[in-house]
């Protein structure tokens, strides 16, 4: 099995209807290379409900489920917590406390896989997976994925993470503009991080 990191970009902070408990999150964003020189491609990850364990921790029980779908850019799941549980409990507790410092990782089998170059660089394209689990972790190796919904939080203005707020404040959705600046501001960030 392979495990892929992914840090978290928030992309919209609240949205209404969202069951407590409910998360949707980037955990792959296609066609760029990862930590691990890495590019998983458009079309390798399929639809299919997975569950969430807390950093691929499969000696415990999960606590949660999603399912996964595709954008032309990115994998997303769309999962929930179980909240009968303490560890369900504490994991969306933990979520909405970390806000922009959360990422998320994937486990999968490679089904398809070849080898090229990409932007100068050697790497494994991977073609084909069968997933596993969608864990939140500490670190994460894909820089372009993030968080979709939240139930609630702020939008720093600087760095585009989320501040702890309760869910009466009211929805509030960054514009292309605001997104594609917190985005350039994640990945400067991110750059000077990994340059250390």
């Amino acid at each position: 099995m392979t495990i892929k990191y992914a840090p978290i970009e928030i992309k919209a902070i609240e949205e209404k209807g969202l069951d407590e408990g409910s998360f949707s999150a980037v955990f792959s964003t296609f066609d760029i290379i990862d930590a691990d020189g890495d590019v998983v491609r458009r079309g390798s990850i399929p639809a299919v409900e997975v569950p969430v364990t807390w950093g691929h921790n499969w000696g415990d029980i999960p606590i949660g489920k999603g399912v996964i779908r595709t954008t032309d850019r990115n994998a997303v799941i769309d999962g929930r917590f179980n909240l009968d549980i303490p560890k369900g409990r504490e994991a969306w507790s933990t979520l909405k406390f970390m806000g922009g410092l959360q990422q998320y990782s994937w486990g999968f089998k490679v089904t398809e896989e070849s080898y090229g170059e990409q932007d100068g660089r050697k790497v494994r394209f991977i073609d084909g997976t069968e997933p596993m689990e969608v864990s939140p972790v500490l670190v994460g190796s894909n820089p372009q994925t993030g968080t979709l919904s939240v139930k609630a939080g702020e939008r720093c203005p600087t760095c585009g993470a989320v501040k702890s707020a309760s869910a009466d404040e009211g929805d509030s959705q960054p514009n292309e503009a605001e997104q594609e600046e917190a985005d350039r501001m994640i990945a400067v960030a991110l750059m000077e991080v990994l340059a250390q």
